[in-house]
Formats: structure tokens, C-alpha cells, sequence
């Protein structure tokens, strides 16, 4: 019944009258009046885009307001006149996406023929929305300094928006298949909780994540008209996400010809050395960024076009960090030569999988290997747009984005290497109608592709006769915890576990929206249709992993356990899904002073099918077996989402306004979640793992005698979702001055975690959980023997986000603009993610499954302070000698400054203490009695950053007594400069010479620092809270020459 209502309300999305939301466009509103105040019923109104020639037409009403959705961005004008009043023309106004421009005007007695022109802005506070966020306008975006051109990192500039850093390891693992863009945090939600448009459609990939590619960005920078990010109560025509709405809009062409192109370069040469560079002189870097843009006119006031291009190429070097068994350590001796364990002649041909080091000893049998390879690095990006005006009333627009790149990176080890590749593909349709001044229809239709793939190979060729799984290249070997996830000291060897891996991920989609203009009300009535198409193979252990206790276990060929994939099965899936949405919402102007925006969402996906019917789920975590059916979890669809919110002048210059608001949002059940977990259930995909199998021919015992292994999610979920509330006060201080000042919160519910339900039994000693060992003369098995791990997805947690951001803005299309973005605030979860290449900082699992209260403590991406400062300004030195004019005058600076607290992070075992069978993944040490539990030094370098002696090795079968995410990491400083001049050679020719500084200061942003401080024996780790990477570059030095006309 329920899939046939949903099929039911596709029908109707499909057959229109339904909406998406107005993405692309702006508003222009206002009211019209006598110069005694009095309105003015039925005067006349003329909207002009000055860009195009295109105008649209409207009447005020009884209470003389007017209002004028839909419209294009551009500059406009306004013209009001009535009979017996003379005419007012108001000119500068310049609207911007999802901007409403109050226009308010006032007639003075006279002849209609008689014009009085005004040049003004309208005022910039927000006096009809109670939405939070900001817009990063087209002169922002062409001037501020951008690390490698990408767009999404304009989001940053906005108050509640908190970088993190993405997971660690190879490609796949740190978030390649997770969206490679810039990774940030907003109100408290996870970076794949937030919704990325471009001209209105969904372009997020099946992570989810900052849409960006193998190179890591998003090219096209110059073919972005205005960049908007919605932080908080986002009105009902948007969804999906619980985070925020990021809308990025092209460019269109014009009646003028415009172009430009453009060549960036850098070089190591001009570059400062990065705290952790080997040599005296920074590893070779080279970097070529060109392109170019044009638009224009195909058809005056009708017709246009625009496209683009640009490219990267990269060849970039840098220095990493690994720690290696020693030279005595690989021979079985101890750091002073004496004989600590026979070496096995199983095991020699492998250790060579591990380089000998060439860095510092640390004196506990482990050492460092340096290396600085080099990377390279491609990418193409092209786009195309046309824009078409049928009639008075009727338009179209038409765009393509396609953006290809490939990147290969070298391993910690330098025995493996990352080969990545992606190619997106964003196409999109708008049709535009006005059916009368009061009623506007907009259909959009889309079909966005984003294909990703990743592999991990041997960098020289090693013998067939090493390979753990015939046919498949050499696997891993792994120290520490059971699990693959588990800490580690020592650097896995082999390739890696997760290659290779790709997604083909199409979404169709189709959304038409009404607005309708009664009275006060302007309604707007909406939905859309996604059709999700994501042809994926996630592979996890298919060339086989060995993981041991500790190195001498190594040394001694004993592994703990042995995974790997039963022969001929394949992780390739074909999910479809689809996603419905239908919302409804009034904005009412209760007085010319009030504003009310009331909405009402409702928003579900399809249960997840896959095309070639393999599709299982363990329905109770006892069964004996996998259940064969047609979906793989019960996805409740109750998304019901109201949304309140209020805009107040709180005077009658209409330039004090107090907002604020509350709405539900949700995260639907999308890829993230699923597809990595689900493409591994039995019996189409066995995952099987073995207990203490030979080394290294435990493929034919795990064969005969191997248990699956479920890391999925369960059949039962809750849809993730968050209430949002503000409260706001926007003040205009001058004519082109905001502050903005408010209460940001959120409280998120059913939000996942990753939980091991199959543990083995306990018993209560002294009040806590005792897990008894497990051998073969006293077994302790597991609660369902008939497998391995079972790890799903649960929704049972929640979040919470608490904040006071502040923000100052100067907006100026010539002169000194500024934004100074601050946010004071505290985000409180039991777990930050579900995905390892999302956040390196958590670990993939709960520390007690039956007891997520122990993990609750600060998110991982959790900062107290963050500022952010842009700025640009024009240097107002005037020469009256020609020569020293053309030199010296025309300079701008712009630049961006980043400070921000340190994030937390967990310290951890590097192996399963517990017992509990969740393979070491989450386990901590005991705090020793009387320590900090936030024990950074006073003075902490990057070779101690926290002091080790705090912690202490819990007693065996029992869970550490530490708290997650108690230690806090490094701080960020950064400052960002560009220098810029125009050289005119005609009223329309320029051309522009740039010089920019990325980490002007050359401040070491440091890493995380290495979270295990203790080895399984309890010893002090001697790499124990070392830090081996900054998190931005060294400074870099970019020049750039860009002619326009």
C-alpha cells in the first residue's frame, strides 16, 4: 500500500504543478505610496534587467504592495507610475540568488510624464526571510585567493561553517568515494548531510559528499555567477539534507560579448619549505592552471550563450611520514641486538613489504621511513549554457557541465600507489513561464552523472607466489586489533583493503514548482522526483588481509585472523532508489512590518532495490542464516517537516530586523549509508574471516572453515533527522554595512552509528563487563556462532548544536568589502560518522554496543572558536606621471585569514584489550588516576603533542574507562593574500596580472597527531602523539595573468 502511494505522488510530480524551489532566481517586492505615506492601489511597475533587456510587468494591490518572483540575476530597475503621480525610477538594484529585494517607493504629486530617477540599493538586511546564510557575490568570487581555483571553498566564509579534515590512508579510505571537495561541518551535521545545487539540481555524488574528484576540487570557478550557502531554517522548497543548502548558479550570456582567459602558475621554486619537507629546498611542485570564458548575444534581448573551459595539470611531491619496523626488529632482535624471537621463513619473503627506515628510531623496535614522491595530478573541465526568451512571458535555459581528472599517489610505504579517476557529467533544463503577475510556473528537468573509480597496486612487480588469494594481487598485512579498522602503530604492508572500488552513480530528476499572489500571501506549491541510479562495487578484503597481534607475532608467521572473499563472487551491485518530495509554503506579510514563513514538507525514498535480485539482510541478529527478499532494510517514510519563521522590522527605516524560527529537516536514506555495507552480504558475496589460520596459505583453511563477516546496516531504520532553531538580529549600519548577530541550535535524532551487536559473552566483575578469553580448550564464542562480526548501521543516537555566530559585512562593487565571519559554539554527538574517508578522527564503531552513552562527548569536528576574515580593497594611490600611473596605481588586495581552535580526538588501543570481538576497532586505555584527560603538553611540538604517561593499559577483558574524544588537536592559522592590477588597454580590453600568497605566514598547520600512546604490552608507544603532516600546504606562491574584454 505505502509503495503504491508513493507511486501515486511520483505521478503527480511527474504531471506538474508541483515544485523544487527557486535556486537560481531572486525576488523583487515592496510597497508603493503618496509622499504623505498612503498606499497606492494599482499603480504600475516595469522590472527591468538591465543585462538583458528583459522586463517583466506587475500591479500593486488594494494594500499598494507589489511582488515579483522568478526573476533572473542581474541588475535591475524600477519604474512605478499611476496617473496623477509622477514617475519613479530606482536603479542599482542588484539581485542575487534567493535574494528578495524590498523596493519600496513613494510618488510624489505631478504628471505621469514627469520622471524622478533615484540611484540606491535596496536595503540588505533580510526583512522577509528568516533564513540563515549568506552569498558570496560575483566580485568575492573573482577576487578572493582560492587554493587551486575550487569554488566550494567559499563556503568557509560563512559563520557556522567548520572545516575538517577527511580520512587518512589511501584514496579510497580518505574520501574519494566520499566527495574529495572541501569537507565542513555545518550546525552540528556531518559533511555528507549537506545539499550541493547547481542552477536548482542536485549534484551531490553517491557519497554525498563536497561534490570534487580525483583532483580533489571543483574547476570553473569563473564560470560561477554567485555562490549561496543556507546555514540554518531553510524554507520547505528545499530537503534532503539536515546540514546546509549550498546553491552555486552560472553564468549566463548577455547583450554585450564577454569574455576572458586566463593562465595560472606555480612553482616549488617561489614555494616555503613545509615543516616536514626532508631536504632544505620543498620537494618539486608544479602546478598549470588556463582557461578561458566567453558569452554573449545570439539574439539580442532574446537569445544567449555562454561556455568555458579550463584546465590543471599537477605534478606535485610531497613528504610523508610512516613508522616501519626497525632493521633489528625485522631480524628478531631487540634495540640493544640481543635475540627476542626466531624469525619464521614463513614470513621473510613479506618483510620486505616493509622498507627499512631512514628516519629517526624511536627506540621500541619501531622506526621512521621518509619519502617524498611525487603525484600527478589532471583535469579538464568544460561548460555550456544557452538562454533562450520565447515571449514576454515565457523562457528557457539550457546548460552542460563535464569535468574528467585522473591522480595517482604514491603510498607512506612507496610500495603501493593510489590510481584514481572521475568523470562528472551535470546536465539541466529550465522552462520559466508567467501566466499572469500573480501566478509563475518553473520546470526543471536534470540528469547529473558522477563516476568514480579506485584501485591500490604494487609499485614494482612482487611474485605470484606472495599473492594470498590466486589471481588477485598481494593484500595486506596488518598490526593491532583485529579488525582492519582497529589503530595502528606500525603501517599496514601490501596494498590496501578496500581496491578496487567504483561507483557509477546517476540521478534523473524533475521538479516543477507554483507561485501564487494573493493578497499578502505569496504561496508556493512544489515537488520533485529523483530516479538514483548507482552501479557500484565495493570491495573489502577480495585480495586477502592478515592481521596480527603484535610485530613478533609477525615475525613468528602467527596471524590472528585471515579475511577474504569466497572465489567467483562479485561486490558488483546495481542499486535504484527513488526520492519523492512535496511541500507547501506561504510566505505572509501579517503588516509592512511582519513577515510569517510557514511551510510544510513531506519527503521519503523508496526502499533500496537492487537489478539483479541480490539483495539479503540478516532480519534478527540471532538468525541462523541471511533472509533472500526484495529490499534490504524497512526505510520508515513519516518525513513530515514543518518549518516556522519570523522577519520583523523592528522600525519603520526597515533597516532592524529580528528573525528567527524552527524546522524539522532530515538525512534520507541515500548510498552513504548503504552501499559500501550491503554490496557484502551473503549468500551472493561471503566475506568470510578465520581465527588463527596458517600463514600464508590460510585462503585454504578459510575456504573449508571461514564465518561471514556482516559490516551492514540494519533491517529496521529510522530516517536521521534534526530540529533546527534560531533567533537572529540583522543591523544595516551604513548604506552598504551589516551586522548580523544570533543564536544558532540544533538537536539531531535517530543519527547513525556503527555498532558490533555479534560480541562474545560477558560476565559482571566489580560492577563492569569482564569478556573471557577465547581459546580452544575454554572457547567464549560468539552470541550467533554462525558468523563472524555483525556491524550494522544503527539509527539510535542523538546530536546536539549549540552556537552564538556573528557576522559583519561590507558589500561594495568597486570600493573596500569585507566579511568577518565568527562562531562561538559546541557540537555534542556519539558518533561524528559512518565512514571512514569521512573522518579519519572516529573510530568505526562504539565502544559498548549495548551502551552508546559511553561514547558521548565532543563531535569530532567540534571547534569552540572559528573566524574567518575576507576582504578586498582597491589602493588608492594616484600618480599624475603616465609611467608611474600604469605601475603603480590600479593595485587590489584581497586575502583571507582563518583561525580556528583545535578539534578533538580519541586516544586508542592498538588492540582488542576488551576481548569483546569487535576486532580493537574502538577500544581506549584507562585514564591513570589523577591525569588530565586532555593531557596536551604546555608547550607540544609536533614530535610529543600530548603526554603518553596519562594513560594506562586496561585490565584484559575489560573496556578502557577513558571518554571519546577527550584530547583536543592543533589549531588552525592561515592567511591567504592576492595582489592584483589592471593593465587597460581599452575602455573593454584588460588585462589583469595576480600574485597570490596561500599561507602567507607559512604557519605549520599540524595533523592529527598519532592517537595510539600505548603498545599492546602497555609500553609507552614511541611514536606516541607524534604528528607527521600539516593540513595545509607550506606557503605557495601563484601568478596569474587574466585578460578580459
Amino acid at each position: 500500500m505505502r509503495n503504491r502511494s508513493k507511486l501515486f505522488l511520483a505521478g503527480i510530480v511527474l504531471s506538474g504543478q508541483l515544485a523544487f524551489g527557486q535556486a537560481t532566481t531572486g525576488t523583487i517586492s515592496g510597497t508603493i505610496s503618496d509622499s504623505t505615506g498612503a498606499v497606492l492601489p494599482r499603480a504600475n511597475l516595469v522590472i527591468l534587467n538591465e543585462d538583458t533587456g528583459i522586463s517583466r510587468t506587475a500591479q500593486t494591490d488594494a494594500a499598494g504592495r507589489y511582488l515579483v518572483p522568478l526573476l533572473s540575476l542581474g541588475r535591475y530597475r524600477v519604474t512605478a507610475s499611476l496617473q496623477g503621480f509622477q514617475t519613479e525610477v530606482r536603479s542599482g538594484i542588484v539581485l542575487t540568488v534567493g535574494r528578495e529585494a524590498v523596493v519600496n517607493l513613494q510618488l510624489s504629486v505631478g504628471a505621469v510624464t514627469q520622471t524622478l530617477e533615484v540611484t540606491g540599493e535596496a536595503p540588505l538586511v533580510e526583512s522577509t526571510t528568516s533564513a540563515v546564510g549568506g552569498l558570496v557575490d560575483e566580485r568575492t568570487i573573482r577576487e578572493l585567493p582560492l587554493n587551486g581555483r575550487s569554488y566550494d571553498q567559499l563556503a568557509l566564509l560563512e559563520a557556522g561553517v567548520i572545516p575538517y579534515g577527511g580520512g587518512g590512508g589511501a584514496l579510497s579510505e580518505r574520501g574519494f568515494l566520499y566527495g574529495t571537495g572541501s569537507r565542513f561541518t555545518v550546525a552540528g551535521s556531518r559533511s555528507y548531510s549537506n545539499s550541493f545545487l547547481l542552477d536548482g539540481t542536485d549534484v551531490n555524488d553517491s557519497g554525498n559528499g563536497t561534490p570534487g574528484g580525483a583532483a580533489g576540487q571543483n574547476l570553473g570557478v569563473d564560470a560561477i555567477r554567485e555562490f549561496k550557502i543556507v546555514t540554518s531554517l531553510f524554507s520547505a522548497e528545499h530537503g534532503r539534507a539536515t546540514g546546509a543548502v549550498i546553491s552555486a548558479v552560472t553564468k549566463s550570456g548577455t547583450n554585450e560579448f564577454h569574455g576572458s582567459a586566463f593562465h595560472f602558475l606555480r612553482n616549488s621554486a617561489m614555494d616555503a619549505r613545509n615543516f616536514f619537507d626532508l631536504e632544505e629546498n620543498p620537494p618539486p611542485f608544479k602546478r598549470n592552471q588556463f582557461g578561458a570564458v566567453f558569452g554573449g548575444p545570439i539574439k539580442r534581448d532574446r537569445t544567449f550563450f555562454f561556455g568555458g573551459f579550463e584546465g590543471m595539470r599537477e605534478r606535485l611531491a610531497t613528504s610523508l611520514s610512516a613508522t616501519v619496523p626497525s632493521v633489528n626488529a625485522k631480524q628478531g632482535l631487540n634495540p640493544d641486538g640481543t635475540r627476542r624471537v626466531t624469525v619464521s621463513d614463513r614470513i621473510r619473503p613479506f618483510l620486505a613489504l616493509w622498507p627499512d627506515p631512514n628516519g629517526r628510531d624511536y627506540g621500541d623496535g619501531t622506526a621512521e621511513f621518509l619519502s617524498s614522491p611525487s603525484s600527478p595530478t589532471d583535469e579538464d573541465y568544460f561548460i555550456g549554457r544557452v538562454d533562450h526568451q520565447i515571449n514576454t512571458n515565457h523562457s528557457i535555459f539550457g546548460r552542460y557541465v563535464y569535468d574528467d581528472d585522473s591522480n595517482t599517489v604514491m603510498s607512506q610505504l612507496t610500495t603501493s600507489k593510489d590510481i584514481a579517476s572521475s568523470r562528472r557529467q551535470y546536465a539541466t533544463f529550465q522552462a520559466s513561464s508567467v501566466f499572469s503577475p500573480t501566478v509563475l510556473n518553473s520546470l526543471r528537468f536534470a540528469f547529473n552523472r558522477s563516476a568514480s573509480l579506485t584501485d591500490n597496486l604494487p609499485t614494482d612487480a612482487i611474485p605470484a607466489g606472495l599473492s594470498f588469494v590466486p589471481g588477485q594481487p598481494i593484500g595486506v598485512l596488518g598490526i593491532g586489533g583485529r579488525a582492519a579498522g582497529a589503530a595502528l602503530i606500525i603501517a599496514n604492508a601490501g596494498t590496501i583493503d578496500t581496491a578496487p572500488r567504483f561507483a557509477y552513480y546517476n540521478v534523473y530528476e524533475t521538479a516543477d514548482d507554483i507561485t501564487v499572489i494573493r493578497g499578502r500571501h505569496s504561496w508556493k506549491f512544489g515537488g520533485n522526483f529523483k530516479r538514483m541510479q548507482n552501479n557500484t562495487a565495493q570491495n573489502t578484503s577480495l585480495r586477502g588481509i592478515y592481521r596480527f597481534a603484535s610485530f613478533d607475532t609477525v615475525l613468528q608467521a602467527q596471524p590472528t585472523v585471515f579475511a577474504a572473499v569466497r572465489p567467483g563472487q562479485s561486490a558488483y551491485r546495481g542499486f535504484r532508489q527513488n526520492m519523492y518530495a512535496v511541500f507547501a509554503q506561504d510566505d505572509f506579510r501579517l503588516s509592512p512590518r511582519l513577515t510569517l514563513n510557514l511551510g510544510l514538507r513531506w519527503e521519503a525514498v523508496s526502499d533500496v532495490t537492487e537489478v539483479n535480485g541480490k539483495v539479503s539482510n540478516l532480519i534478527h541478529k540471532t538468525d541462523p542464516a541471511m533472509t533472500v527478499m526484495d529490499k534490504y532494510f524497512d526505510i520508515t517514510s513519516k518525513n513530515f517537516e514543518p518549518r516556522v519563521g519570523f522577519a520583523w522590522q523592528a522600525n519603520g527605516s526597515g533597516k532592524t530586523v529580528i528573525r528567527g524560527g524552527f524546522g524539522i529537516y532530515h538525512d534520507q536514506w541515500l548510498p552513504v549509508y548503504y552501499s559500501i555495507a550491503v554490496t557484502k552480504y551473503p549468500p551472493f558475496y561471503d566475506l568470510l574471516s578465520l581465527d588463527n589460520p596458517s600463514f600464508p596459505d590460510g585462503y585454504l583453511q578459510l575456504q573449508r572453515g571461514g564465518l561471514p563477516r556482516l559490516n551492514g546496516a540494519a533491517y529496521r531504520q529510522k530516517t536521521p533527522a534534526k530540529n533546527h532553531y534560531t533567533l537572529t538580529v540583522q543591523q544595516q549600519l551604513l548604506t552598504d554595512t551589516v551586522l548580523e548577530v544570533g543564536y544558532v541550535g540544533s538537536k539531531g535524532t535517530n543519527v547513525p552509528r556503527y555498532a558490533e551487536l555479534n560480541t562474545r559473552a560477558y560476565t559482571i566483575v566489580d560492577g563492569q563487563k569482564f569478556f573471557p578469553a577465547n581459546t580452544a580448550t575454554s572457547p567464549n564464542p560468539r552470541l550467533n556462532p554462525n558468523f563472524d562480526e555483525i556491524r550494522p548501521v544503527l539509527t539510535d543516537t542523538d546530536a546536539h548544536y549549540d552556537s552564538l555566530q556573528v557576522k559583519f559585512k561590507r558589500s561594495s562593487s568597486r570600493n573596500l568589502q569585507f566579511q568577518v565571519s565568527y562562531t562561538f559554539s559546541k557540537a555534542l554527538d556519539t558518533a561524528s560518522t559512518v565512514a571512514t574517508g569521512d573522518n579519519s578522527r572516529e573510530a568505526q564503531a562504539s565502544l559498548d554496543p549495548e551502551d552508546p552513552a559511553r561514547d558521548k562527548g565532543r563531535a569530532s569536528f567540534d571547534a569552540t572558536n572559528n573566524l574567518t576574515i575576507s576582504a578586498g580593497y582597491p589602493l588608492p594611490f594616484r600618480f599624475d606621471q603616465k609611467a608611474a600611473s600604469v605601475l603603480l596605481g590600479g593595485w587590489e588586495l584581497s586575502g583571507i585569514a582563518t583561525f580556528m581552535d583545535g578539534q578533538p580526538f580519541s586516544a586508542r588501543m592498538g588492540a582488542e584489550r576488551s576481548r569483546n570481538g569487535g576486532g580493537g576497532r574502538a577500544d581506549r586505555p584507562d585514564l591513570k588516576p589523577g591525569a588530565n584527560q586532555n593531557p596536551v603538553l604546555d608547550n607540544p611540538t609536533a614530535d610529543r603533542w600530548y603526554d603518553p604517561n596519562a594513560f594506562v593499559i586496561p585490565a584484559i577483558g575489560t573496556y578502557g574507562n577513558l571518554g571519546r574524544n577527550t584530547l583536543v588537536g592543533p589549531g588552525r592559522a592561515s592567511v591567504d593574500l592576492s595582489l592584483s592590477k589592471n593593465f587597460p588597454f581599452s575602455e573593454s580590453v584588460n588585462l589583469r596580472f595576480r600574485a597570490e600568497f596561500f599561507n602567507l605566514l607559512n604557519h605549520a598547520n599540524f595533523g592529527l597527531p598519532r592517537n595510539v600512546p600505548l603498545t599492546s604490552t602497555g609500553a609507552i608507544s614511541g611514536s606516541a602523539g607524534r604528528i607527521t603532516n600539516t593540513v595545509t600546504s607550506s606557503r605557495q606562491i601563484q601568478f596569474g595573468l587574466k585578460l578580459t574584454f
